[in-house]
């Protein structure tokens, strides 16, 4: 209180100053009260200015309590060291008065073994109150894991004879990388060994085989092992054989034989058969496993003497086999003829492609001033007539069928790479190929020509035949450009005086790698290789009246240079609509055939260089209109009914094309890798839910203090969230885990690049 002999009580006025100006710089620990005594200084003034103060001191007791701890993180027990990280939001400690305190937590300290069962890790959590006084608490983890689960490769590695002993080796590692090891935490290494010997087979007799392989004309078992750094072991036994899949090889074979039939055609067609088996010759390259011997047989027994035209034909198929069953065959033909009874002579030849195949259902027309015939040549190419001599005969042969023959996206390729001069064709055969629409020039135009008959738009050339043919004695000027001059594609004989032989060289217009089948004997197995290139496609429901837009997407892209396929669609339930582009930026709809009313696009594409794509990247992405309620999985499948479908890499090997179908949801709790990782800017974590409810997404640092929780009711698939580094603060190491109800919680970690 105050007075003043000139002013009112109420014209006082009254303030005051702290020293120290805080509280807080006080010293509650010292013994000196001094230290604990805060001063505060009155000032009463008036209204003239005069004043005067008086001061009050306060002295805080001095503070001898030590920090008292009120809760601490658990021990506990976990499979993995990943899942053994600081709670320090755990740990809560009171000090006296409430004075301020640092916590600390201690790096992970470990004993025994790491990663290994028994072993543990501790973090010492410490908390220290302003006058230095400390408490602490040590929280244990005890690892507890199970071994390692072998899952051994298919019981039987196959390998085929011949084979030297890197060859076998090297078949073996192929085999031997399919086993492989489940283990409770990665960070426990696991090391797998085997004890194979590429030269420790025990042979067998195939005839009578000890181990029940067909063909295996030698074993041997095989021990694998795995042990992890705990000491833990586990094992599987798979067997491992030679297998003699090969025929013996003909190194001579027989050839075509004409006769005249006689009362004693049956014996001397069978003499002429024993004849071809004395002199022929065969190898078998599995001979050192113990393939045996090679026994020689023909059919027919007897021969055909009934007349189709000039002759009685045969196909006598000699035959070589091994012990073990394998054979391989030749087949060569045996006419009968009539003995002529004016004076006439045989016109005959053989039709081959450049490789030498022969091309079966070739019309040879045969035209002159005395006879206008055809002939049909057979599986072997071979046509004949029976003319009169002394006059002059045109031959003339023409084949128009199957277009679509021996031709794929991969000719597309080849005439590409020719018309940019990356690889020339290297044959004349193969650049009359080349000329679709027989301009007589090879152009972009051949290839809008064949890729509209690869898509199925055109069913034929417009201004060609499937096959030309050229007089196999004509040789070309100038092989580089065999349009520089008129290359033969009849043979004219002037006054046939004797026998007379004309072959021709077929030319399969559109093959140009030679996959055409030209015959029956001759039908090509698969050549594709064993790799698959796979589009994904992300399921969904589909409800009508929406447009959706379907994502192709594929795992190693890499060096591809074309690909080829047919899309069929319920017409019930999608119509297309549009075709958006992706990392193929070549790709727009002159490389798709849209066949509305069978439902199906068909697509072929091309590149003149290998294109390679990241994985996950959309390549490219197709717009349909939903016409019904379906499911996507359900309606839209990739073959081959009007495109085969397959892709080229920059080997141009064809290989296996598909169509998965990827799933949004799963029946188990998925956490993803965040992507990228490690980041600068934003990240995105992926993860499934598969029970419809709340889940919890939990980030923290390698502390344990939390810095941000995402949560929220989820619908049961795929989802995704966004992460920036400013919500995290700094670089560094961090922490992300999932929890959804009834769920075992899953983390992983993160990288903040600076």
């Amino acid at each position: 209180t105050a007075s003043d002999n000139c002013s009112a009580t109420n014209e006082l006025t009254v303030s005051f100053i702290d020293n120290p100006t805080n509280q807080s710089l006080l010293n509650f620990c010292s013994a000196n009260p001094a230290d604990r005594t805060l001063i505060r200084t009155y000032t009463v003034t008036d209204i003239c200015g005069n004043s005067s103060t008086c001061t009050q001191n306060f002295v805080y007791n001095q503070s001898v309590l030590d920090p008292v701890i009120i809760s601490v993180p658990a021990d506990q027990t976990v499979d993995c060291e990943v899942n053994a990280f600081p709670q320090p939001h755990l740990f809560i400690v009171e000090t006296d008065c409430g004075l301020a305190q640092t916590e600390t937590v201690s790096t992970p300290i470990g004993s025994g073994t790491p990663g290994c069962p028994g072993s543990s890790i501790r973090y010492t959590y410490t908390a220290t109150d302003l006058c230095g006084r400390s408490v602490s608490h040590t929280q244990v983890y005890t690892l507890a894991n199970e071994g390692p689960e072998f899952v051994c490769p298919p019981d039987i590695c196959v390998i085929d004879c011949p084979a030297d002993t890197d060859m076998i080796q090297t078949q073996f590692d192929n085999y031997a990388n399919f086993a492989t090891v489940i283990s409770s935490c990665s960070e426990t290494p696991v090391s797998i060994t085997n004890d194979f010997n590429p030269n420790g087979f025990i042979p067998q007799n195939c005839l009578n085989p000890v181990v029940a392989v067909d063909n295996a004309v030698a074993y041997q078992i095989v021990r694998f092992n795995a042990t992890d750094d705990c000491g833990r072991n586990t094992s599987c036994t798979a067997m491992v054989v030679i297998q003699d899949v090969d025929a013996p090889e003909i190194t001579t074979a027989p050839t075509d034989a004409i006769r005249y039939i006689s009362p004693n055609a049956t014996s001397e067609y069978q003499d002429w058969a024993n004849g071809i088996i004395d002199n022929v010759v065969a190898a078998d390259d599995c001979n050192n496993h113990g393939a045996g011997n090679i026994t020689w047989s023909y059919s027919p027994a007897v021969p055909n003497t009934v007349f189709l035209g000039p002759f009685a034909t045969t196909y006598v198929t000699f035959t070589a086999s091994d012990d073990c069953g394998n054979g391989t065959s030749v087949t060569v033909t045996y006419r009968l003829k009539e003995a002529p009874t004016t004076a006439q002579a045989t016109i005959s030849g053989t039709i081959m492609t450049e490789a030498a195949e022969a091309v079966e259902l070739v019309s040879v027309s045969l035209e002159g001033a005395v006879v206008n015939t055809n002939s049909m040549t057979d599986e072997e190419g071979y046509y004949g007539f029976e003319a009169e001599m002394n006059q002059n005969y045109e031959v003339a042969p023409e084949r128009n069928d199957d277009f679509l023959n021996g031709i794929s996206t991969l000719d597309l390729i080849l005439l590409g790479q020719h018309l940019l001069e990356f690889q020339l064709l290297d044959s004349p055969y193969k650049m009359i190929a080349a000329d679709i629409n027989r301009s007589g020039t090879i152009s972009s135009l051949d290839m809008i020509e064949l890729r509209r008959l690869i898509l199925a738009i055109d069913t034929e050339f417009s201004n060609n035949t499937s096959w030309r043919f050229v007089d196999a004695e004509y040789v070309f000027p100038n092989p580089t450009n065999p349009f520089a001059s008129t290359f033969p594609e009849v043979n004219n004989i002037n006054n046939l005086s004797s026998e007379a032989i004309t072959d021709f060289i077929g030319v399969k217009i559109g093959d140009l790698n030679g996959s055409a089948t030209p015959n029956q004997l001759a039908v090509n197995g698969d050549i594709r290789s064993q790799e698959t290139l796979n589009f994904a496609v992300t399921d969904q429901k589909l409800k009508a009246g929406e447009t959706y837009k379907f994502d192709f997407r594929a795992s190693d892209f890499k060096g591809m240079m074309g690909y080829q396929f047919t899309l069929d669609y319920d017409e019930s339930v999608l119509t297309f609509f549009d075709l958006n582009k992706g990392k193929l930026e070549n790709l727009d709809m002159s490389n798709f055939g849209i066949h509305l009313e069978k439902g199906a696009l068909t697509c072929s594409w091309n590149d003149r260089v290998a294109v390679n794509v990241e994985d996950e990247e959309v390549l490219f992405s197709l717009a349909f209109i939903a016409l019904n309620d379906g499911q996507l999985s359900e309606s839209l499948s990739l073959n081959s009914t009007l495109t085969p479908a397959e892709a080229y890499d920059e080997t141009t090997t064809p290989m296996n094309l598909g169509l998965t179908f990827t799933k949004p949801n799963s029946e188990r709790l998925i956490l993803e890798q965040n992507q990228p990782n490690p980041f600068r800017m934003e990240t995105t974590i992926g993860f499934n839910i598969p029970e419809a409810g709340p889940a919890t997404l939990t980030i923290f640092d390698v502390s344990g203090q939390v810095v941000k929780v995402i949560e929220g009711d989820y619908e049961v698939g795929y989802h995704t969230v966004n992460i920036s580094s400013s919500e995290l603060g700094e670089n560094g190491i961090w922490f992300y885990r999932l929890k959804a109800t009834g769920k075992k919680a899953i983390t992983k970690k993160m990288i903040v690049l600076e």
